[in-house]
């Protein structure tokens, strides 16, 4: 039985790094690369945006040791905040940009 619930536990885990890691990183990485396309001459990733990269792959880390570890509320809050600190970094390197009139 303890077998099957180690198993269940890596499922889990392998599932909470696939959405919270690769769907977070894939909605930010369409959104910032979408926002340098419309906004800025040099599609390059500043250290702004790498922050925002590194933010939600920590979210993504400590979520799957919430599923591993068995004292997992801390992990969920560092997670969640990480999640959030993320797309509100984006909201505000990419708001000003996003504001501005299209170039051509």
């Amino acid at each position: 039985m303890a077998a099957l619930a180690r198993l269940w536990l890596a499922l889990l885990a392998g599932i909470h790094a696939l959405t919270a890691g690769a769907m977070g990183t894939l909605v930010l990485g369409v959104m910032t690369r979408v926002s340098l396309g419309h906004t800025s001459p040099a599609l390059q990733a500043d250290r702004h945006t790498t922050a925002i990269y590194i933010a939600i792959s920590a979210a993504a880390v400590c979520r799957i040791a919430a599923t591993l570890i068995s004292s997992n509320a801390w992990w969920l809050w560092l997670s969640a905040l990480c999640w959030s600190l993320a797309f509100l970094f984006f909201v505000w390197r990419y708001a000003p940009l996003l504001v501005r009139p299209r170039l051509r």
